[in-house]
């Protein structure tokens, strides 16, 4: 029952004394606990049938259960212990008693009904076996029974709060890729932009090959506009820097010339493992960063067809490979034919035949 004494009932008729006819219209109802004051029934269906007509000709509709459709729960004496639960966990429920909901229909605002506080919940149905009744209120903690009765803190308000889940922490790895630029991002994308009539009078301009297609264009382009600014400092009286040295404008027309179809003799040879030694020392200065640009650069600068593509995220020490360079197109033919494996050798790899190469140096020569 609820906590003041219900007084006599008497059931609304649209229009009559000031009840709005449809006032309960787009409201789902359900009923709780038993409405003795209305009559008709027994049991703990006392008073329900009336009711539910009630609210049926006021435009609403009643359901046997708590759902997110419920809009109003209409409290009786001696409610559901397990309705009053679930619709004080849903703010969009208004618990009234059945004075509270006639005055509704009556024009009372629904949001103007004082809360309800429930003093004792149904045992439910008892049997041979659990004579006291089966309701969940006799298993509910204090607290509990506070809450559906009104006088505590709502369901939502009780319940604990899920903990924000923490962000994982990023790995170095991916430290790394967000703070390491864009190598090289920009200007190829610019250069790639350009229609292939543009690229060609580009490459002419700068006395480039123009043969081969629109990506080897735009490669052979790139690496020619990365080697002006590695060696643009040679022209403001400064030394060459040993990315300069590296990428020398040599390295290409040694790698194309037909000369290198014959073997080095041995002085020929002594010389070029001198020259590849100076060129050693001068790349063990670089940074890692440098190298990486260096490797690219000077792929794309000779313009050769590897059998393994550089790894521009491996490690300054395991930057090195044993590497087959074959010139491509014009360089190939001049070199008269299919060429024979020129060995290369970045960082600390050595190249095959009569040129080698170790440490961060470059080493070249016939297989």
């Amino acid at each position: 029952m609820t906590k003041s004494a219900a007084p006599a009932f008497s059931m609304p008729v649209p229009g009559v004394n000031g009840a709005v006819a449809g006032a309960l219209r787009g409201q789902t109802c359900v009923l709780t606990g038993v409405f003795p004051e209305v009559g008709g029934g027994a049991g703990l269906s006392q008073g329900k049938d009336r009711v539910k007509a009630m609210v049926t000709t006021f435009g609403g509709r009643c359901t046997a259960s708590v759902s997110g459709k419920t809009t109003i729960l209409v409290v009786g004496r001696e409610p559901g212990f397990s309705k009053v639960s679930k619709a004080r966990g849903q703010l969009s429920i208004k618990i009234l008693s059945l004075h509270d909901l006639v005055r509704v229909i009556h024009g009372n605002a629904l949001d103007a009904a004082e809360p309800l506080v429930i003093e004792s919940f149904s045992a439910g149905y008892a049997s041979r076996r659990n004579p006291y009744g089966n309701s969940l209120a006799l298993t509910a903690s204090q607290t509990e029974l506070d809450i559906a009765r009104g006088l505590g803190p709502t369901m939502i308000e009780a319940a604990p709060q899920p903990k924000p889940k923490r962000r994982p922490k990023p790995t170095k790895k991916a430290k790394r890729a967000k703070a390491a630029p864009k190598e090289n991002a920009a200007p190829q994308n610019a250069i790639a932009s350009l229609k292939v009539a543009q690229l060609r009078e580009q490459l002419q301009s700068h006395g480039l090959p123009m043969y081969g297609r629109k990506a080897d264009l735009v490669r052979r382009l790139a690496a020619f506009l990365a080697k002006s600014a590695l060696t643009q400092g040679q022209g403001d009286g400064h030394h060459p820097t040993p990315m300069a040295m590296a990428i020398d404008e040599n390295v290409a027309p040694q790698v194309a010339a037909p000369q290198l179809q014959n073997k080095f003799t041995p002085q020929e040879t002594q010389q070029h493992i001198v020259a590849m030694q100076s060129r050693e020392n001068s790349l063990a200065s670089l940074k890692v960063a440098e190298l990486k640009v260096l490797t690219l650069s000077l792929s794309l600068s000779l313009n050769l067809s590897l059998s393994r593509s550089l790894t521009l995220t491996s490690g300054k020490a395991r930057r090195v490979w044993p590497f087959e360079i074959r010139p491509q197109g014009e360089a190939c033919r001049a070199a008269g034919g299919p060429s024979r494996p020129i060995g290369l050798g970045l960082g600390s790899g050595s190249g095959l035949g009569p040129g080698s190469g170790s440490g961060s140096g470059l080493g070249s020569g016939l297989g």
